[in-house]
Parts: C-alpha cells; sequence; structure tokens
C-alpha cells in the first residue's frame, strides 16, 4: 500500500507526541513517503502569527495536490489540521485523518484565557483543524476524550484507536540496576517529570511541588533541555528510548500534571515500566482505573504533596506493565490501523 502522510515535521530532534505516533506508523508501512514544513517552500505570508501554521499547511497540501500524480498515493493520513486545504477528489485515494486531542480542547483547558495563544488555538487553529477532519474519509481519535471533544466541538463522528507503547523498549527493570546503569544516587527518593518545560504540561505545578520537598531528587527531562532555578530539580537529556525506559524505571514515582491532553504517553510508558504515577484526569488517563496509576483531579498544589507523601510511603509491587501490553501494545495499534486503512482502499 502507498501511503502519504502529512506532518508538521521530519525533524528528528523534536521528539513530541506527534512524532511519535509517526514513528509507530513507519514501523507499519515502511514505505510510507512523509511530506512536511520541511519539504517544501515556505508561503510568504509566514510571518503572520495568527495564521502561520494554517498558512504552513497550506503550502504542504499545495506541494502534494501539484505532484499528485507522481505521488500516487493509495492513502493519505494527515495529521491534525494538515488536510484542512486537500480533498479526496484531489489526491485520488481516501483520506485517514489523525485527531491528537483537538486544538479547541487544548485552548480550552491548558492555554490562559483570552490571551493571544488562546484565541489563535482554541478559535482559528481549531477551524482549520475543523475543517482537515470534514475533509477525510475517516477521522481516528487517540482516546475516548478526543473522540468527545471532535463530536462537541466539530460536530464530527470519529472511531477511536489508542495510541501504541513499545514495551519491547519500555519495560520493567529492577530499580536498582536501573540507577545504577544512570549513575543515581541508590537510596534517595527521585520523582521524575517527562515532557516540555510549559504551562500546559504542567511544568509550574512540578517546580512547586519541588519546592516543597528539597530532601527529594526531581528529574526533569525535557526538550529543549530544562532551565529551573530550583535547586532540586535536576534537567537531564537522554539519547534515546532505551535510556528513557531506564529513568522511568529509577524513579519512585513520575509526576504528570499536565493540564491538557488527547492521549498522553508519558504516563502509559511509566507504566510500562511498572512505575507508580501521579496524574491528572486527562486524554487515556480518564479511561484507566488500576492500581499503580494515581488520579488527582486539582491543581492545589497541597493536595499533590499529601498524595505524594502517600504514593512515596508505600512499598507494594505492581505488574502494570501487564496490563499496558494488554491495551496498549504495538501489535493491537497495528492491527487497527491495518484493518481500518485496509476497508478505506478496498471501498
Amino acid at each position: 500500500m502507498n501511503v502519504l502522510l502529512l506532518t508538521p515535521t521530519t525533524d528528528p530532534k523534536v521528539k513530541a507526541g506527534t512524532e511519535t505516533y509517526n514513528d509507530y506508523l513507519k514501523r507499519i508501512f515502511p514505505q510510507m513517503k512523509i511530506i512536511s514544513n520541511d519539504d517544501v517552500k515556505p508561503s510568504k505570508f509566514d510571518w503572520f502569527s495568527p495564521l502561520k501554521e494554517p498558512l504552513k499547511v497550506r503550502q504542504v497540501n499545495m506541494f502534494v495536490k501539484k505532484n499528485i500524480e507522481e505521488l500516487k498515493p493509495d492513502l493519505v493520513i494527515t495529521n491534525g489540521m494538515y488536510g484542512w486545504n486537500l480533498k479526496e477528489k484531489e489526491v485520488n485515494c481516501p483520506i485517514m485523518n489523525v485527531s491528537h486531542g483537538t486544538f479547541a480542547g487544548l485552548g480550552g483547558n491548558a492555554i490562559k484565557r483570552f490571551s493571544l495563544e488562546y484565541l489563535r488555538t482554541r478559535f482559528i487553529y481549531a477551524f482549520f483543524e475543523k475543517q482537515s477532519a470534514k475533509n477525510a474519509t475517516l477521522v481516528i481519535s487517540n482516546s475516548h476524550l478526543t473522540r468527545e471533544l471532535n463530536k462537541k466541538y466539530y460536530g464530527i463522528e470519529s472511531t477511536t484507536v489508542h495510541n501504541p507503547v513499545d514495551t519491547k523498549t519500555f519495560k520493567p527493570v529492577k530499580k536498582k540496576n536501573a540507577r545504577k546503569k544512570l549513575g543515581l544516587n541508590a537510596v534517595k527518593k527521585i520523582c521524575l517529570f517527562v515532557g516540555r518545560q510549559e504551562y500546559q504540561k504542567g511544568f509550574d505545578l512540578f517546580e512547586k511541588i519541588a519546592e516543597l520537598k528539597p530532601d527529594i531528587d526531581f528529574i526533569s527531562i525535557t526538550f529543549p533541555k530544562t532551565k529551573s532555578k530550583v535547586k532540586n530539580i535536576k534537567s537531564v537529556s537522554v539519547k534515546d528510548k532505551e535510556e528513557l525506559s531506564l529513568y522511568y524505571a529509577a524513579a519512585d514515582l513520575v509526576i504528570f500534571p499536565s493540564r491538557f491532553e488527547g492521549f498522553g504517553f508519558v504516563p502509559i510508558e511509566a507504566l510500562a515500566c511498572n512505575t507508580p504515577v501521579i496524574s491528572t484526569i486527562t486524554g487515556v488517563i480518564k479511561e484507566i482505573n488500576i492500581k499503580g496509576l494515581n488520579k488527582i483531579n486539582t491543581t492545589e498544589i497541597a493536595e499533590w504533596d499529601r498524595e505524594i507523601d502517600k504514593i512515596l510511603k508505600q512499598k507494594v509491587s505492581q505488574n502494570t506493565d501487564v496490563f499496558v501490553r494488554e491495551h496498549f501494545g504495538y501489535e493491537k495499534f497495528k492491527r487497527n490501523i491495518l484493518m481500518l486503512a485496509g476497508d478505506l482502499t478496498k471501498n
């Protein structure tokens, strides 16, 4: 099957959720052609901030339409708004749109109200994302929450296919062994943050929590590298997923204070390593109720502080890796995507 993926970037240095998702798609479709902003001529109006991203998408879509006879896809996959200016009849094949949470949901939950960023995300970006979904033959949502948001804000029906986690990489390792490999203190309590150093991801909450617990080491793995004035926050860069998996295994607790997620790879990767997680109730976390996942429905730091104390005092082993393999394994994701792609291209 000749698959064409349209996405924001192919820069290997960018390690966000969409790029992780793309990596899994590449495993399913090894010959998949990827076209991003990096591959096309920039728009003359890229400087206009409110429409910067939609204009980039337009350039990608125009490139595809211009070269469609050479590309000849059997299936086009668009991430988010990356199909707003592209219709089935223009590519001569079905379009599968992947929704990673919706800009409407992001703007309404994780961006400060009435800021320029809020207005751009909640209304302008959401408008183009809705158009991209409307242009698609099928819309895939990465969680039940994303499916609900697509229906609520865009009036779009979609099919839930949960993101996968590579359980051959993210797997249990004895804490003692993981810390030895990473050169970490063998006995001190360690709390881990993985994500981006920004308000949406709740990094401000992570810093406040760390300030309340000076005797605990707080490790932060972000891109770009973390810059924090909190003394017990240690900034770390990892070279690959194998090293990230070791940090999950080395931690006593993974802290995930994100204000909004469509899915949320981090807590699932941590649970695959049998590491306890404390998380806001967002993304796929809303669907999961298992021992080892501690959900908290507040941004009150005092409440986070109390709950973290309780978790760190517990000495109970867990086997959340079994749950992750069953519900979020790569093979399950592969079967679902191939089945949907097969149905689309067969009709």
